[in-house]
């Protein structure tokens, strides 16, 4: 039900009528010997030596293996000995996937050779609603697009220190999780990367941090702590104010229900404050010039603004 398969290069041929009679012929008629010299033969096993190689390291081999939790992955290779936890669309980890928690290997074994495992594929693990603990390995850098989106029972997650990038909707809908440890490795969070994660209390951004994406944090209406670590050269806090600021533009990206608007920003984000459903009053200072779309979509409780 589920193959290992390898790419082979495509083969190619003289045609029919380039032989030695031809090639005769051709001396013949231009006076010049066609002659295969060893440095010819010794750069033409070097390119094929080169075009195997690359096809080997191109090829892609699926497979599967046992999780330390006992469920069973799937798993394709990367290159030479990294592998990446991918979908079987014939038996997606909604409808199979056992269990409560989930402790993804960082090394896996395909014909007994230990691959790394660094990737976790778009949409691995998408609505299993069942999921309520995952593990992510400090092998991984990536976690794909929408791997937990619709985890909507998930309530603990720890991501591993190797982790560079949250793809966008990686954790969408959420809606169990009430804290997040992001690692001080993680350089991107994707576009609505923990959109309706409304069980969500805080959020801190580390300093490596260089792209947070739109609507990362939207509709997260639980929010009552928000902090950037000093060092960050993107975005700040700037005086305990408890929202995301961009640093070189003084907009402010992402509120909370606590938030205190620094006077010194001059623009507030496109549904910054959106979903912020206890949000009752808000002060915004002379120096905001702009106010973006739905920056204060659904603050039902807003009743005071100044």
């Amino acid at each position: 039900r589920f193959h290992a398969f390898f790419i082979s290069p495509p083969q190619h041929s003289l045609p029919a009528h380039k032989d030695k009679q031809g090639c005769q012929k051709l001396h013949n008629r231009v006076g010049v010997k066609l002659q295969i010299t060893d440095s010819m033969k010794k750069h033409a096993l070097l390119a094929f030596v080169i075009m195997m190689t690359i096809s080997a390291i191109s090829a892609q081999n699926y497979f599967s293996d046992i999780a330390p939790t006992g469920q069973l992955l799937y798993f394709r290779t990367i290159g030479w000995n990294n592998a990446a936890v991918t979908v079987n669309d014939e038996y997606p980890y909604s409808e199979t996937l056992t269990g409560n928690n989930l402790t993804i290997p960082s090394v896996v074994y395909y014909n007994g050779n230990p691959y790394n495992v660094i990737i976790i594929d778009h949409d691995a693990f998408s609505d299993c609603t069942d999921l309520t603990s995952v593990s992510i390995p400090s092998s991984i850098t990536n976690i794909g697009n929408e791997v937990f989106s619709g985890c909507s029972n998930l309530a603990y997650v720890n991501i591993g220190s190797g982790v560079t990038n949250i793809g966008n909707y990686a954790f969408e809908g959420c809606v169990g999780l009430t804290s997040i440890s992001i690692p001080a490795s993680v350089e991107s969070i994707g576009d609505g990367a923990f959109a309706y994660c409304s069980g969500l209390t805080s959020i801190n951004i580390m300093p490596n941090v260089l792209y947070i994406g739109e609507h990362a944090f939207y509709g997260c209406s639980g929010l009552i702590s928000i902090n950037v670590f000093d060092g960050n050269t993107v975005y700040d806090s700037r005086n305990n104010c408890n929202a995301i600021i961009e640093s070189s533009t003084n907009k402010l990206v992402v509120g909370c229900r606590n938030t205190i608007i620094p006077s010194s920003v001059s623009s507030i984000g496109e549904s910054a404050f959106a979903w912020c459903y206890d949000l009752t009053s808000v002060v915004i200072p002379d120096s905001v010039t702009f106010i973006g779309p739905m920056a204060f979509y659904n603050c039902n409780n807003l009743v005071s603004i100044n």
